[in-house]
């Protein structure tokens, strides 16, 4: 059977992804591009925002044009949703075997190897969330936090570095609260300690970080994990101390600004990347000037700033206060744009300076693009041939949406 999937949304969503068509292929299926020649379409997606339901929606019809005949298969937390609402083939996080029998693959095994189509590994350490922020449905659709055993994140750990990967990524709903039910010392930093010895893994990147969990000393003692990547991915959402008890995101942004002087103090080429919401419920012209106040003194490096949007059994779509459209579209226009010229602030001070870059893309023999360990972009010229997944030295030369620069 020719099966099409595709992977919409975050890391979590493409780790699931790909351990599905893993498991699909080892069940017999054929993972193909989409195509009126595919026997089954498969979305894995996203359901956190509006916009992410319509654009899966927008490509549950364009596979329905391409083959009427084909169905049309929920996966992950958009299935989760869909089955909440009492659609047909919509499967939740996880339940692999549900999609290997409506697919007719029923001798499949639920684990498999993943095989990345990228340089970087990404590794899902552990799953759901109880933070309940009222805006968020993603703890109604993946439940309460889960922490995968040691042993497997071993061993899949050391599989990506027996493949050849240099980069590791660790991701998860709630990261930062891996190893709360495994009890003993098995938190995060242990496993980090652990990933750290991994001969092969040169790079470890943690995917996200709540700011409601850290605290400046833990920060202090990741300097330990001496392959940690200095990037750390730490959701704001708001700059408004208000706004940010309304969401109930458990932190003010003071504490949020200490975590980011330590993480500056103890790296002092880190870069820090958030999210941001605009136009929450109850959000007045002050609390989102305080926001643009905070996307300047903190320098991000990359925002990814979003529009607020109603979801089903969060507490935030019956607030009072709810924000236009026109207003939100606005906030986040100006949003936008002033973390466009705080990116390129940050990334100018490292004009003239050598980054290790891993290389991700071929452009030619001698062009690549890939990222430094800090997370900037840079295309990458070369006197010499260039090859994908290695980690070359390259010297800044100049600034935009990504650097440029000449390896040495």
């Amino acid at each position: 059977m020719k099966v099409s999937l595709v992977t919409l949304g975050c890391k979590v969503s493409q780790y699931d992804g790909a351990k599905l068509e893993g498991v699909i292929e080892k069940a017999g299926g054929e993972p193909v591009p989409p195509s009126p020649q595919s026997q089954a379409f498969i979305i894995c997606g996203c359901a956190v925002t509006e916009k992410a339901v319509k654009e899966a929606s927008q490509i549950i019809r364009r596979f329905k044009r391409m083959n009427p005949q084909a169905p049309v298969l929920l996966y992950g937390c958009l299935g989760e949703l869909g089955s909440r609402q009492g659609l047909e083939n919509c499967f939740p996080p996880g339940d692999q075997e549900g999609v290997l029998k409506a697919l007719g693959l029923t001798n499949g095994e639920k684990t498999s190897t993943i095989n990345w189509h990228r340089t970087r590994g990404v590794v899902k350490i552990q799953d759901g969330c109880d933070r309940f922020c009222a805006f968020c449905i993603v703890p109604h659709l993946r439940g309460k936090p889960k922490s995968r055993d040691l042993e497997e994140i071993r061993e899949e750990v050391s599989s990506l570095a027996r493949a050849g990967f240099k980069e590791v990524v660790l991701t998860g709903v709630h990261l930062s609260s891996f190893g709360r039910d495994l009890g003993g010392e098995n938190h995060l930093i242990h496993l980090l300690k652990e990933i750290n010895e991994t001969p092969g893994i040169e790079r470890i990147r943690l995917s996200s970080l709540e700011p409601v969990d850290l605290h400046p000393q833990g920060l202090s003692n990741l300097k330990e994990i001496t392959r940690l990547c200095p990037h750390f991915h730490l959701p704001l959402q708001s700059g408004s101390d208000r706004i940010l008890k309304s969401m109930n995101r458990g932190y003010t942004f003071s504490h949020f600004l200490s975590l980011v002087e330590t993480i500056k103090a103890t790296w002092p080429e880190a870069s820090i990347t958030t999210d941001i919401m605009v136009g929450f419920p109850g959000e007045e012209e002050e609390d989102f000037d305080l926001t643009l106040e905070a996307v300047e003194r903190v320098e991000f490096l990359k925002v990814h700033a979003f529009r607020y949007s109603p979801r089903p059994f969060t507490p935030a779509q019956n607030f009072p206060g709810q924000v236009d459209e026109e207003t939100k579209r606005k906030r986040l226009r100006r949003l936008m744009d002033l973390s466009s010229r705080v990116s390129l602030k940050f990334k100018e001070r490292f004009r003239g300076h050598v980054l290790q870059v891993l290389i991700e893309k071929q452009i030619s023999p001698f062009e690549g693009v890939g990222f430094s360990s800090n997370y900037i972009k840079v295309k990458v010229k070369s006197g010499k041939p260039l090859t994908c997944n290695t980690i070359v030295p390259v010297r800044i030369l100049s600034v935009a949406d990504y650097c440029l620069g000449e390896a040495l």
